[in-house]
């Protein structure tokens, strides 16, 4: 509601409202859509943070979303780039040196992670992945506030195992999905396991199908942590 192309790609969801109003208020017949819901198989999904607001991404589903001290931006394309390194800098802007610049590719899985740095202090970031990421934004702000990344947190940074327990999961316990993929690494194989070792999903149950989910997402990587990469270095 009220959300416009200036914030969005695809963020009109009155744009699908009948144009049937009220003849008095005006208002329209919000409760009276019918609506049919396809899921959509993208090639790619990531996000983007940076200091400074940044031209309308060419990828075909984008969200702008102002956070405290950058920009963040969910992204998602139907086909990948021939080079995500040029696509990226065309993004985020290139590099006043070639130091500046550091990135991650694997064509394989599909991933690739990049940062741009500005006399030491992290100033863009992109990460790209097959399936949706299910990283910390939390520690990413946290780098951000920085003045200046170590070397241990700029290769953390492209290692895909981005700190902290990840996004928040079970809202009751405060449990996040790192520690849920670290159960599935340690046996866990149902949600009831994970609230057995964790308690997560055993008081209002509602984030139980997202458990179950990060679980099989978890096993079907076979090991690989893409979709646990908010796993805690240990």
């Amino acid at each position: 509601m009220r959300w416009n192309g200036q914030f969005a790609s695809s963020g009109l969801v009155n744009a699908t409202v009948n144009p049937e109003t009220d003849p008095a208020s005006g208002q329209p017949e919000l409760k009276h859509t019918p609506a049919r819901l396809t899921a959509i198989d993208y090639a790619w999904q990531g996000f983007a943070l940076s200091r400074r607001a940044l031209a309308k991404s060419d990828a075909n589903y984008w969200v702008q979303i102002r956070g405290a001290g950058f920009w963040r931006y969910e992204l998602a394309g139907f086909s990948s780039p021939a080079d995500w390194t040029s696509w990226a800098q065309e993004f985020l802007g290139k590099p006043e040196r070639p130091r500046d610049w550091i990135a991650f590719a694997d064509s394989a899985a599909g991933d690739y992670r990049c940062a741009r740095f500005r006399d030491g202090r992290l100033d863009a970031y992109l990460f790209v992945s097959k399936d949706s990421p299910m990283i910390s934004k939390a520690w990413l702000a946290e780098m951000f506030a920085k003045p200046r990344l170590n070397t241990a947190e700029r290769v953390e940074l492209l290692s895909g195992k981005i700190g902290g327990d990840g996004e928040t999961v079970c809202s009751c316990f405060g449990i996040g999905s790192g520690k849920i993929c670290d159960a599935v690494a340690n046996g866990a194989r149902s949600v009831d396991d994970i609230g057995r070792m964790l308690r997560a999903g055993t008081s209002c149950g509602s984030c139980r199908p997202e458990i179950d989910n990060l679980i099989q997402k978890s096993l079907a990587e076979s090991g690989r942590d893409r979709q646990c990469s908010v796993k805690r270095a240990s």
